[in-house]
């Protein structure tokens, strides 16, 4: 209930899930390494705030058109997100710059968040060759793992980050769901600015190296729903 009343897990909403994510929280490596999930989940609602912001801005899509040499929205992305993730928003704002209305995102608020699941894995040798390519090309969400000792479930973004860390490292895997406001100006051919907001549910995975410099990683995310934009 403490945690509930602190709005890290949401037992009216799902309360099985809620139930699940607490007994996470009881893993003692957590405490051991300092993982306050209260701490996290304000730290993941900026991230997740600037992240959006930065992906549907116009400094990225002029950066990826190749208009700017250089970007710090850019420099913040390739630090924040999966290279998978990266390279999707590279590609997206290159295609949207051949869009007769291009979209910017200009504000970004978080109304909701929670989390969702909390896992934690030493990484073996077995782990940190690396994705194979047919993997990391498989855009489908991760389900959650059956089992925390395969390896299957990092197939992929996730798995990108993880090849990452040496082996015995012991990583984090973290799911948050936000929920979220999002406000857009469109500007038409006419010259004309069309301002639209609309309200998005996302579950997003952070990957850290927990036992290591705990830089976190949005290494995927997902649309639960959203209304139009």
């Amino acid at each position: 209930m403490n945690l509930h009343n602190k709005a890290v897990i949401n037992l009216e909403k799902d309360p099985i899930a809620s139930i699940l994510c607490y007994v996470d929280l009881l893993n003692p490596l957590l405490k051991k390494y300092n993982f306050v999930p209260q701490e996290f989940l304000r730290g993941s609602r900026e991230a997740f705030r600037q992240i959006n912001l930065a992906i549907g801005s116009k400094e990225l899509r002029s950066y990826a058109n190749g208009f700017v040499p250089s970007s710090p929205v850019n420099d913040l992305l390739k630090i924040s997100v999966s290279p998978k993730i990266y390279d999707a928003c590279l590609t997206a704002q290159k295609v949207s710059s051949d869009i007769m209305a291009q979209t910017t995102l200009v504000k970004c608020e978080v109304m909701e968040s929670e989390l969702k699941s909390v896992k934690i894995k030493i990484l073996e040798e077995g782990d940190v060759d690396g994705p194979p390519e047919a993997a990391v090309a498989d855009d489908k969400p991760l389900s959650p793992p059956a089992s925390m000792g395969t390896t299957n479930f990092y197939r992929g973004a996730t798995e990108q980050v993880l090849a990452k860390y040496p082996a015995g490292a012991l990583a984090a895997i973290v799911d948050v769901q936000f929920t979220a406001k999002e406000f857009y100006v469109s500007s038409m051919p006419t010259g004309e600015d069309v301002h639209h907001e609309r309200v998005t549910h996302q579950v997003w995975t952070f990957v850290g190296h927990l036992s290591g410099d705990l830089d976190w990683v949005a290494s995927q995310f997902r649309f639960v729903n959203t209304g139009p934009l």
